[in-house]
């Protein structure tokens, strides 16, 4: 329904303004410019994000570049390649889940502290750590009695560079075959 109103002028030379013309201009102006300001939004957003994922492919660039000359890369189901941190695990809970089950609560010391910077998940802490290891029934009594809370042994943590695995994951050489 269209309501038609017009406004007289206060002297007789202006031509009467029609209120609904009025309007219907008002409203395909603000139309415009809230389309505008979406176009900018959009155009933005897109620039930003653009340009975080340049910055996360140099930084991944140059993890690789880094962790290549170490030399001490190796991957892991064929797709992923993990850089390899080595140091010990100090045990703090043993919980044996069965047999050929243990669940190790541990905190991880790298070897040389001064590896620590090359982290690429630096978030992902080395304390209170759990990992659930499978242990081979004829390894199983005598691994018991050497796995003790206090223990210090050799661990490995690895940190993905390449594929899509899980980003870090902590290995006991003298325990997983």
């Amino acid at each position: 329904m269209s309501v038609n109103f017009y406004i007289s002028a206060h002297n007789s030379f202006e031509k009467p303004i029609r209120l609904d013309y009025t309007i219907t201009r008002y409203n395909y102006m603000m139309k415009t410019q809230n389309n505008f300001r979406f176009i900018i939004a959009v155009v933005l957003v897109s620039y930003v994000a653009a340009s975080c994922q340049t910055n996360d492919q140099n930084v991944l660039a140059q993890n690789n570049m880094q962790a290549a000359d170490r030399q001490d890369l190796f991957p892991i189901y064929n797709t992923c390649v993990y850089n390899q941190f080595p140091g010990q695990a100090h045990i703090l809970s043993v919980n044996w889940i069965n047999d050929n089950y243990v669940e190790l609560t541990f905190n991880f010391f790298l070897s040389d502290p001064g590896l620590k910077i090359e982290y690429r998940f630096p978030r992902m802490g080395d304390t209170g750590r759990k990992k659930a290891i499978y242990i081979d029934t004829e390894q199983s009594g005598t691994i018991k009695l050497k796995l003790r809370v206090g223990d210090v042994i050799p661990c490995l943590r690895s940190e993905i560079i390449k594929g899509t695995c899980t980003p870090v994951v902590f290995t006991f050489p003298d325990l997983e075959s």
